[in-house]
């Protein structure tokens, strides 16, 4: 009699991400609420980021202003 086995293979592939994300940024003209403080979300001034990779994550500092912050800021 004779015995029959099978086995399965599963290759593993390591590979290197060299390629960095692409960082894409709009201008976005922020309005104070009536306490005077506004929040600036990543969204807000995301033109496109991304990364072949995979998702991103975007994040904003600083991301909260408030009147003495008039004119254009750098974040």
């Amino acid at each position: 009699m004779a015995i029959l086995l099978a086995a399965t293979v599963v290759p593993q592939v390591n590979a290197q991400d060299t390629i960095p994300p692409v960082v894409n940024t709009k201008t976005y003209t922020l309005v104070l609420d009536a306490t005077g403080t506004g929040i600036l979300l990543p969204e807000n001034v995301d033109n496109g980021s991304n990364d072949e990779s995979g998702p991103v994550t975007l994040s904003v500092t600083p991301n909260v202003f408030s009147c003495v912050d008039q004119g254009p800021q750098t974040v």
